[in-house]
């Protein structure tokens, strides 16, 4: 999977351990327990973030080559989910396959697709496209346009 994925997973389990070695001090340090909880928020925030990005053609920083990759891939194919909705879909794979996002990200559209079926983008009426072609399409004209630009300097 890709490297911003991992790092997200990374910063997600150091602030879980962080928090949870703050919850076994004898006594707990409450400020050691504040400031981690909001670590693991703040890293849980980020992973939405991320996932969030994926759904833009020009995605927020952090990670932007990794989300657009995904956007290419995947995300293009679907109208923007609310927070409420990426927040579902992670949690309901987080419980079922713990780790499933360091494999691949299909799981994610995919249940995307199946709890939300209707933020699958649908072909307009009239117009037919080859699915093959899908999101790379403007891609390739924007490679077409450079190509041509270099060739004339």
């Amino acid at each position: 999977m890709n490297d911003a994925i991992r790092e997200l997973n990374r910063y997600i389990i150091t602030a879980q351990k962080e928090l949870d070695y703050c919850l076994t001090m004898i006594p707990p340090d409450k400020e050691c327990v504040r400031t981690s909880r909001l670590d693991v928020e703040q890293a849980l925030s980020d992973r939405v973030d991320f996932w969030r990005n994926t759904f833009r053609k020009e995605p927020d920083v952090p990670y932007e080559a990794d989300a657009y990759g995904l956007w290419i891939d995947y995300g293009c194919k679907f109208t923007a989910p609310t927070l409420a909705e990426i927040r579902d879909v992670l949690e309901t794979l987080d419980k079922k396959y713990p780790g499933w996002d360091l494999k691949s990200a299909e799981p994610f559209y995919a249940t995307l697709e199946g709890n939300y079926p209707g933020r699958v983008k649908q072909e307009r009426k009239g117009k037919r496209r080859n699915k093959s072609i899908g999101c790379l399409s403007a891609l390739l004209v924007l490679l077409f346009i450079v190509v041509v630009t270099l060739s004339n300097h």
